[in-house]
């Protein structure tokens, strides 16, 4: 959730860097996209740790009994 929550932060301060453009043509351009970047970067690596969370450590889901019996024979 903390990375969701600075991606959001950081395009927002982009957002007010490039304002009526602000940034346009200007060293102000440099920065607003880096923080486009590092907030792209920031949402993937999120998406990516909630993707081992559920589906590598199935963190939050529920398995019936056949699912789980089906696995320990396997793992057996």
């Amino acid at each position: 959730m903390a990375l969701n929550l600075s991606a959001v932060v950081l395009y927002i301060v982009s957002l007010f860097l490039r304002m009526n453009n602000a940034a346009f043509q200007t060293s102000r351009w440099t920065g607003a996209m880096t923080l486009e970047i590092v907030a792209l970067v920031t949402l993937r690596t999120s998406r990516w740790l909630g993707g081992q969370m559920a589906y590598v450590h199935r963190v939050g889901v529920l398995e019936s009994e056949d699912e789980t019996q089906r696995a320990a024979r396997r793992a057996a």
